[in-house]
């Protein structure tokens, strides 16, 4: 008896043990389903072969120990998610600060060049009697060194500022359906560059803007809009997938009320309709080919994108300070 309840007590152990080494932080619940399973079937033996049943805190212990792995799992999956965000911010701010040094460049190299065009041609005016030929030529030069001065002192401040930036509203019906927007911040000089990248990665379709913000705190009023939305998050455990399940309107106002909590003023220009074009295009084609189900997915955008026409047009486009 003692040599079987050993070998039933191994066994048991032995799959549990090989189920817990396969644990990942998205395989948790495959893996307590093998060991309630190893746990029936050695307890159906213990009852068969030597009439013992076995006592429930066996399999209690077996879930502790996974769920001490999991955890485990889910700390290291973190720290590298965590660890792969920071480079991603690190790769960002680098491209920003590039491109802020590129267009003071730019702008110094211009400001350079209107003022000694200027130079020339006051000298060929005064050289010509002050002809009108030269006295309009002056004055359009006059125009294009305050605008490259303007535009210097601009990229000189833009690449002195840390925290100015982009907070961006985007979203993807193709891939995640209505009413799931991500909200996220760019520091780059095109922000749109950064939306196109995230299109880019991994989803099918592209991005759809519905907001541009630029704001001097960039980081302050993402983190202001996530915080009054954080009950909408798609992911629980991942904070850095920003995406949100939240109706528009809804959005508008909390994106709105989040710069006033912070004292951001920002201009804020919303656009409700999703273009979505490859998706739309992706969804008649389907329907031409006459499967139901993309029929009824065609009729249920068009009912959609009717209702949104309907309900926003005061809000399509409309400026916010």
């Amino acid at each position: 008896m003692r040599q079987t309840l050993t070998a039933l007590l191994r066994g048991f152990n032995g799959e549990c043990d090989a189920a817990i080494s396969t644990l990942k932080h998205s395989n948790d619940s495959t893996v307590l389903g093998k060991i309630d399973r190893a746990f029936k079937f050695y307890e159906q033996q213990a009852r068969t072969r030597v009439e013992i049943p076995w006592d429930a805190r066996l399999v209690e212990l077996k879930v502790d120990e996974a769920y001490l792995v999991h955890e485990n799992a889910l700390a290291k999956q973190a720290e590298r998610e965590e660890q792969i965000e920071l480079r991603r911010q690190e790769r960002e701010e680098e491209k920003a600060r590039r491109e802020a040094e590129e267009a003071k460049e730019a702008a110094e190299r211009d400001a350079e060049k209107y003022e000694e065009l200027l130079a020339k041609a006051r000298k060929e005016a005064a050289a010509n009697d002050q002809s009108d030929e030269y006295l309009e030529k002056i004055r359009e030069l006059e125009r294009r060194v305050r605008e490259a001065e303007a535009n210097r002192e601009r990229a000189i401040s833009r690449a002195q500022m840390t925290r100015s930036g982009h907070v961006y509203v985007i979203s993807n019906i193709g891939s995640f359906g209505h009413n799931v927007f991500k909200v996220g911040m760019t520091r780059r000089l095109e922000p749109t560059d950064r939306v196109r990248e995230l299109g880019d990665a991994s989803v099918p379709f592209p991005f759809d803007i519905h907001a541009m913000i630029f704001t001097e705190d960039a980081p302050g009023l993402e983190t202001a809009i996530h915080r009054r939305i954080n009950a909408r998050r798609l992911n629980l455990v991942n904070l850095r997938r920003e995406f949100f399940t939240i109706t528009w309107e809804e959005l508008v106002c909390e994106a709105e009320a989040a710069a006033e909590d912070i004292g951001v003023t920002a201009e804020i220009r919303w656009t409700r309709l999703a273009e979505a074009e490859q998706y739309r295009q992706s969804v008649s084609e389907r329907a031409n080919t006459e499967q139901p189900l993309r029929f009824l997915e065609q009729k249920r955008l068009q009912k959609f994108d009717s209702d949104a026409l309907a309900n926003s047009s005061a809000g399509v486009d409309r400026p916010n300070s």
